[in-house]
């Protein structure tokens, strides 16, 4: 049970980290440019290294991420940013397994899903959610 849930726990502690010093370097574009790079390098690349599947880091990593948007969101945005996070994670993994799996290329995979995150916090910035 353990090798399903820790790379989404070390992938989610890594992001944490990585997108703190981001956004405190880069300011909240880091949101819309490095940021979805970082998440999805996490998520996918951990599982692979530990042997583990790649769709339970995701849905691992959205859990806790949602569990953080519910902490920290306000009381109005808290349940919907909690949920638009577990569904997007999980939208990703399925990007990203289905990109490998036409691909067969993991450094393809995660650049696709990567790109398609970036394109999805641009939007949500645009739109004010958050």
């Amino acid at each position: 049970m353990m090798v399903y849930i820790l790379p989404g726990v070390l992938a989610a502690v890594l992001a944490y980290l990585s997108n703190w010093m981001a956004v405190r370097f880069l300011g909240n574009v880091a949101i819309i440019t490095v940021i979805p790079f970082f998440e999805e390098m996490y998520k996918s690349l951990i599982p692979v290294f530990l042997g583990a599947p790649l769709i339970y880091s995701h849905i691992t990593f959205g859990v806790i991420e949602a569990a953080y948007e519910f902490v920290t969101a306000g009381k109005d945005g808290a349940a919907i940013g909690g949920m638009v996070s577990l569904i997007s994670h999980l939208v990703f993994g399925i990007i990203t397994w289905a990109a490998y799996y036409i691909s067969k290329s993991l450094l393809f995979s995660v650049l696709f899903a990567a790109l398609i995150h970036c394109l999805w916090n641009y939007i949500i910035m645009k739109a004010h959610v958050y």
